[in-house]
């Protein structure tokens, strides 16, 4: 099972609600009133600079706390992954089960509830797509693609014969704020599911390791996609 842990920096600190955060900000302002104002903007930089620490340890936990509950679903219902990523929005994971021929997604509306599994089957894998900020950028669907070099054991290959065996169209060096991986299985009562692979509220630079590493993760899922997609077109066609 291929699960990437973050590294959990600032672990020593306690997670605390932002409520909390909000009380703690008035009580300081109403203190530095009545303080020399060198010690009150001081005293707010302080502030300020813990504010930003815990918030980002309490995303790395939050981040924790997520692949341990996909771990833990996936271990309940005896699940054996051999590709496995979680969204960077800790409410989607999305893995792949070679032995047993399907791709497990999992999917939560916030990260206060739990997770819902389903299993999909390789033959009910009909589409996926890559949508960068709202507009597809790159789809595959059972009829657009026939054959082909990806077809004859890629999946067991590396990154590079997956993302090399493809001429899939590359991704400009501009900036971008979402990225997502959707999938469409066939079944009329549940059909899409979309996986986050950058999740921003403004732009990420291109040369930022976040986007390289967003860019890569999601063009090498969709291979892997492409590839079943194929196989399954093939197989309809009674070419395997």
């Amino acid at each position: 099972m291929e699960v990437k842990y973050t590294n959990g920096g600032c672990g020593d600190l306690v997670k605390i609600r932002p409520e909390v955060w909000f009380l703690i900000f008035v009580v300081t302002e109403i203190f530095s009133m009545y303080m020399d104002s060198l010690y009150g903007v001081l005293f707010s930089f302080v502030f300020l600079a813990l504010s930003l620490i815990t918030y980002k340890n309490n995303k790395e936990l939050e981040r924790q706390d997520t692949e341990v509950q996909v771990e833990g679903i996936l271990k309940k219902h005896n699940i054996e992954c051999d590709e496995l990523f979680v969204g960077v929005d800790n409410l989607s994971a999305i893995g792949l089960d070679k032995k047993y021929q399907n791709v497990i997604v999992l999917k939560r509306q916030s990260i206060h509830d739990g997770f819902r599994m389903k299993s999909v089957a390789f033959k009910d894998i009909i589409e996926a797509e890559i949508i960068k900020d709202g507009v597809t950028e790159i789809s595959t669907s059972r009829a657009s693609q026939v054959g082909g070099a990806l077809v004859g054991g890629v999946l067991a290959g590396g990154v590079g014969a997956i993302i090399g065996g493809s001429g899939a169209t590359q991704f400009a060096e501009e900036k971008l704020s979402k990225l997502t991986l959707q999938l469409v299985s066939n079944d009329l009562s549940d059909p899409v599911h979309s996986i986050k692979f950058l999740n921003k509220a403004g732009w990420v630079d291109p040369h930022k390791q976040e986007y390289k590493d967003a860019i890569e993760n999601s063009l090498r899922w969709h291979k892997m996609l492409e590839v079943i997609i194929n196989r399954n077109q093939m197989t309809y066609n009674g070419n395997v």
